[in-house]
């Protein structure tokens, strides 16, 4: 992950770019990982971002930028980047595993 903050346009950049060596599935299969994002304490659907889904593999590269907009300076006192990595099931009515943070 590469973070930056625009103070003129009040903008915190997000680029999304790998992961490396996540571990396989307990069957030996690989992993359709992706990363969600929130920007603490917001929760919504205003302040989650999320990576495209990388099939059938342990070190994926998302190489994709995300933009919060409207942040100030202040905000980074009380603010936090929440950022995990998922594994998305087969199955849509599976849940997703949590893979790391």
């Amino acid at each position: 992950v590469k973070m930056w903050y625009d103070k003129v346009g009040h903008q915190l950049i997000v680029n999304v770019l790998q992961a490396i060596d996540l571990p396989p599935r307990s069957d030996g299969r690989p992993r359709n990982p992706y990363v969600k994002m929130y920007f603490l304490p917001d929760r919504s659907d205003k302040s989650k971002r999320r990576t495209k889904t990388v099939k059938k593999s342990l070190e994926p590269k998302w190489n994709q930028t995300f933009v919060y907009s409207h942040v100030h300076r202040r905000d980074f006192r009380e603010h936090m980047l929440e950022i995990t990595v998922w594994d998305q099931p087969r199955i849509q009515d599976e849940e997703s595993d949590f893979l790391g943070e």
